[in-house]
């Protein structure tokens, strides 16, 4: 205990000459002790985009510095004041803005001896770590934990000391020192979990994309040891055992570009983020072409956990219609691989020819596509037509010769006697 005391006396002489500094969105921060007539004051000064000076202390405080953060937008400061008629040092701690202002300036009093063991980051606050000292064993006998939004909202005590606090991205593990005390996360949202509290997802839920899962302590997973904050991406089955309490629940993909059942006419584009997908049992990564005309399954498969799409794309066959007949050349388009009259076909070339064609598009998955039409010869077609109207005014002028006689004999018969 006493040498704690010794190192915040050296401290203070040794910040005399080393300033904290710290920038923030064009405000640089500057805290340095400086001597006054009979103590030693804290100073802040900010400069750049703004400037401003504050100063801590008097003959009756004492400020020495610990730590100066950048935290939520805000810088803070901690550390020590020595309270000089009882020359007791109590901790403080500090939260400025860019623009200058003090949005909390606390000094823990009650109880007496303390001290400050770190300032951490919550979403709209502070979580700060306080061990109380006992003077006559000078051990540590208990922490506290506050919770800071400005206001104080929440204090917890721990009989217990507290080994250390592990941050990470999502809260906080508070480890203390004996292995049959309890286990705590923290997360950002200041909720305190503990035993088999569990964040992030129900038991027989299903759940689509990502989902985080927060707890204090270990746990197991499919078999597998994690620790909070987890994340569970790939899709599939899940029974996740903490603390002989079962949780199982069921990761859907988040999928986009197809949908189950529908026929395509154009190129398919299959995302994903997470997992290994398949297409009719292929590895297929996010966002590659499908331009094959066929049938298909995207699918994951992992373990029992089986979640497919089933879809088709089409050949999207243009220029000709299936049993249609054209009088000119025809521009035949399509996607795949095509054969007309059992010749390959390049999709975008033209057809002239006058006959009859069959054109067949394969694809995946046992997909043909068949498309029957015919070009007729403009010439020929026109031959026959004047052949046609030729032959009838033949037929014509026959037929009225054969009247006009069939008519003189008819007439000379009733001549006769």
């Amino acid at each position: 205990m006493g040498f704690k005391w010794l190192y915040v006396l050296l401290s203070s002489l040794f910040f005399l000459a080393s300033p904290h500094l710290e920038s923030l969105d064009g405000t640089h921060l500057s805290v340095q002790k400086e001597r006054r007539d009979g103590y030693f004051a804290m100073v802040v000064r900010g400069t750049g985009m703004y400037t401003f000076v504050h100063e801590f202390g008097s003959k009756d405080e004492n400020y020495s510095i610990r730590t100066l953060q950048i935290i939520n937008d805000k810088f803070v400061l901690d550390g020590m004041v020595l309270d000089q008629t009882t020359r007791t040092y109590h901790p403080y701690f500090m939260v400025i803005t860019k623009e200058g202002e003090i949005l909390v300036h606390e000094i823990f009093t009650s109880p007496s001896q303390q001290d400050l063991s770190g300032v951490y980051p919550l979403l709209e606050g502070y979580l700060i770590h306080i061990t109380q000292m006992d003077e006559s064993t000078e051990i540590f006998e208990q922490d506290y934990l506050y919770i800071f939004d400005e206001t104080l909202v929440r204090k917890e005590q721990f009989s217990d000391e507290i080994l250390e606090i592990i941050a990470t991205n999502k809260g906080y593990h508070v480890r203390f020192k004996y292995e049959n005390s309890p286990r705590i996360f923290i997360t950002l949202e200041r909720e305190f979990l503990s035993g088999n509290e569990l964040k992030g997802v129900f038991n027989k839920e299903s759940y689509t994309g990502e989902i985080t899962l927060l707890f204090a302590g270990e746990a197991t997973l499919n078999q597998m040891t994690i620790q909070a904050p987890y994340e569970v991406s790939s899709p599939g089955h899940y029974t996740l055992i903490l603390n002989q309490t079962y949780t199982r629940f069921t990761l859907h993909p988040f999928v986009s570009g197809v949908e189950a059942g529908r026929i395509y006419t154009q190129p398919v584009q299959i995302g994903y983020q997470y997992g290994q997908a398949f297409i009719n049992n292929e590895p297929y990564a996010s966002l590659e072409v499908i331009d094959r005309p066929g049938h298909y399954v995207f699918g994951f498969y992992q373990g029992d956990y089986i979640y497919e799409i089933p879809f088709t794309l089409t050949a999207n066959v243009r220029g000709i219609k299936h049993l249609e007949s054209y009088d000119s050349a025809v521009n035949v388009s399509f996607l795949g691989e095509g054969y007309i009259n059992n010749q390959y076909f390049h999709s975008g070339a033209s057809l002239s020819d006058p006959g009859r064609y069959t054109l067949k598009v394969f694809g995946s998955n046992g997909y043909l596509e068949t498309h029957t039409f015919e070009i007729i010869d403009l010439n020929e077609k026109a031959f026959q037509m004047e052949w046609v109207e030729l032959g009838l005014l033949g037929g014509s002028a026959i037929l009225g010769a054969g009247l006009i006689i069939d008519s003189a004999v008819r007439r000379f018969k009733k001549k006769r006697p």
